[in-house]
């Protein structure tokens, strides 16, 4: 048995979550504070295995406090289940290590996928450029480690953040197809990577690529 913590203040969203995962080995344990969340997580008797959060990113008290939260419980995957899909957020979520970002509008076997596989009980998605090679990443932590190795090594990183974008300038809901960003991937150099988080926001990373140096970009 998985034990998933939701955390919504919204009672019809958690009821959705339940319901779609009912017959599957993922047990789900409601929050609707974040005292809650943090009781689930250090005082009860079973492990987390995965957390799934509607977070205020405008909160700056709930924001304070889960960067601490994280900075403890770093080895639990969180998924961020929100309604918005601004960059504004998606950059937040990044900076507190989400694991995901998934959006309420997602279609219910899509979702029940991406839970599962935070869980361990799928094989993660292919990533972007891959040949059949199946992994996940820590964002967070590849980017510290990858600005680590560049100031040790003594060159210059770029870290680029990508969004789909409509006419408008607001995030487009869409769905990026795997063969448009192998193709993209395609296009970078051996050193260089290119990761999806959510369905329309990407963050590459270059590096050897800096202001002096662009010839290697």
């Amino acid at each position: 048995m998985y034990h998933l913590v939701l955390f919504d203040e919204k009672a019809f969203i958690r009821s959705r979550i339940k319901g779609l995962l009912s017959l599957s080995d993922i047990r789900i344990h409601e929050a609707t504070s974040y005292n809650q969340l943090v009781n689930y997580v250090d005082h009860d008797s079973f492990n987390v295995d995965v957390i799934m959060a509607d977070l205020n990113f405008e909160d700056p008290t709930l924001m304070e406090n889960m960067k601490e939260f994280r900075a403890e419980h770093r080895n639990i995957p969180l998924i961020i289940f929100t309604s918005s899909s601004t960059r504004k957020f998606f950059v937040s979520a990044m900076k507190l290590g989400a694991n995901d970002y998934i959006l309420k509008s997602v279609e219910d076997n899509v979702l029940i996928s991406r839970i599962k596989r935070n869980v361990g009980l799928t094989i993660p998605a292919t990533s972007p450029g891959s040949e059949g090679i199946k992994m996940t990443i820590d964002i967070t932590r590849y980017l510290a480690g990858e600005i680590r190795k560049a100031q040790k090594g003594q060159y210059a990183m770029t870290v680029c953040f990508s969004s789909i974008m409509t006419n408008e300038g607001a995030d487009a809901s869409v769905h990026v197809s795997p063969r448009f960003l192998n193709q993209l991937q395609g296009t970078y150099w051996e050193t260089d990577a290119l990761v999806s988080f959510g369905l329309n926001h990407f963050v590459s990373f270059f590096p050897f690529c800096g202001k002096k140096r662009k010839a290697y970009c």
